[in-house]
């Protein structure tokens, strides 16, 4: 059985490379107002990437020139490492895309590519090697540059190698103690290692943090994840009313309208999404979205006005039942942070959700490159394999999972995707009893009846008498829970099975 992350959303520190952060507000002044795309880069850091270009000519390389140059208005400086791309069999349809702009400025960036990471190494550990080897050997003649050491700390975290990220981000801090972006990124680095009171710890301490909307918006979210209370709460609410342009102070505000919304006040809450929503980042944007669920919000204006809003685009599309639009938005918002485990869970789910289940795999799969140990990555790849028919794979999956830490709803998650596994390997009679198993385990519920249903899928394959019995309780116990556009959606799946075209 595929689950999506139940887990309230909550607003933590974005981690993006330096070059696409250079474009984003929570590296800026204060004083400074919105930050549009396309803000002019560091023309120095376009010669050093044209002098690794020329001497190791190949895709990265020259991915990471064309990037750099656009951000830096400069394209006729990668105009080789264009045409190199425009001849290679293996570089992405994204970085082509770039490469054509570089060469053809009448192309435009209508699509907001710039502001995707060009780095998809979620999707290629090949790519992400060949960065963290350039990394190092511009590290080795400037040992001192702290933004290079925080970027070589995020390539080993998308490759799953977090005691070297660590390492890494380390000398990255020591290097720029008090700078805002890598306190952010530290902090999320440990987060995502899931050393929490290490993530609080770095924001907390900070000189800068009394003074920083984002970082106290930071150190807020964390102290919550720590069960402790936040000593910047006050600070925060003032900071508010301090005259800082709105686009710093969206963050802080949607996290203290979380506060308030978690603690049931619904109309303080609406006010202070309010003040998020003047001049929003993207993260602030995809909060509101979350958080439109629990409390009468108007997002849908700012959703195609704010750059890089992916995230609250795919949550939008999700609400709204746009399943195409839902999951290629949560592409975007993989690209955005390919190293978090979220983009990876809500994609894999949606795609399933929809019948589109070696997209969900190519999510999950992906997901898994950088969060090894996530259970729901696991088993949502396996659920996807199993319905492509990979069996053996889907098996594979489920072996990595460390049954003796997963709770009562989770054992019987993983029993009905063996279930499934069992079904699809021609094994009938034990799939059955396993999602049997799983369904006496499960409460009452959505996750009982997305059991239920593919129960019901599974069987009408082999014995469409039980099958339709199976169908009518499914449409029954969906029915009585209330018939959402979600639900519907995994009822479709009761008809004869499409092909499933979408890879």
């Amino acid at each position: 059985m595929i689950l999506p992350s139940n887990d309230p959303r909550r607003v933590l520190p974005r981690w993006h490379s330096p070059e696409v952060s250079a474009q984003r507000p929570d590296t800026h002044s204060l004083a400074a107002g919105t930050v549009q795309p396309g803000q002019p880069a560091d023309p120095t850091e376009v010669f050093r990437r044209a002098l690794d270009f020329a001497a190791y000519p190949d895709d990265a390389h020259a991915g990471d020139l064309i990037s750099v140059a656009l951000i830096a208005r400069r394209p006729e400086a990668a105009r080789e490492a264009a045409r190199w791309i425009l001849d290679s069999a293996t570089a992405s349809t994204l970085m082509r895309r770039l490469a054509q702009m570089a060469i053809n400025p009448e192309v435009t960036d209508a699509q907001g590519l710039l502001a995707v990471p060009t780095d998809v190494s979620g999707t290629n550990r090949t790519v992400a090697a060949q960065r963290i080897a350039t990394l190092r050997r511009r590290l080795s003649l400037a040992p001192d540059n702290p933004m290079a050491w925080a970027e070589l700390a995020r390539q080993h975290t998308l490759t799953g190698h977090l005691d070297k990220a660590k390492n890494a981000m380390r000398v990255a801090i020591t290097r720029a103690p008090n700078d805002r972006y890598l306190l952010r990124a530290t902090a999320r680095l440990f987060h995502h290692m899931g050393e929490l009171e290490k993530a609080h710890a770095v924001i907390s301490r900070a000189p800068r943090t009394p003074s920083d909307p984002w970082l106290i918006a930071a150190e807020i979210t964390l102290a919550g994840l720590t069960n402790q209370d936040s000593r910047f709460v006050k600070t925060g609410r003032r900071l508010l009313e301090s005259g800082i342009p709105p686009i710093h102070l969206s963050e802080l505000a949607s996290v203290l309208a979380t506060l308030e919304l978690d603690a049931g006040h619904s109309t303080h809450a609406r006010r202070l999404f309010r003040e998020a929503l003047k001049d929003p980042a993207e993260n602030a944007l995809a909060q509101a979205e979350w958080a439109a669920a629990h409390i009468r919000l108007d997002v849908e204006p700012y959703l195609h006005s704010v750059p890089s809003s992916w995230e609250a685009r795919a949550l939008a599309a999700a609400v709204a039942g746009e399943p195409e639009i839902t999951i290629s938005e949560a592409w975007g918002w993989f690209y955005d942070q390919p190293f978090a485990s979220g983009p990876a869970v809500f994609g894999s789910y949606h795609a399933a959700k929809h019948g589109r289940f070696s997209e969900g795999a190519n999510f999950a799969r992906d997901g898994v490159a950088a969060n090894p140990r996530s259970f729901l990555l696991r088993n949502n790849l396996a659920f996807c394999l199993a319905k492509i028919g990979d069996t053996g794979a889907a098996e594979q999956q489920i072996h990595f999972i460390k049954k003796e830490q997963l709770n009562s709803d989770q054992e019987a998650t993983v029993e009905a995707t063996c279930g499934l596994i069992a079904f699809r390997s021609g094994k009938p009679k034990e799939g059955a009893a396993r999602y049997k198993r799983a369904l006496e385990l499960l409460p009452d519920g959505e996750s009982r009846l997305l059991a239920l249903i593919n129960l019901a899928v599974e069987t009408l394959r082999t014995d469409p008498t039980q099958g339709d019995s199976l169908a009518r309780q499914s449409y029954e116990t969906a029915g009585r829970l209330g018939m959402r556009a979600d639900r519907a959606a995994w009822l479709t799946q009761l008809k004869p099975e499409p092909s499933d075209t979408k890879a």
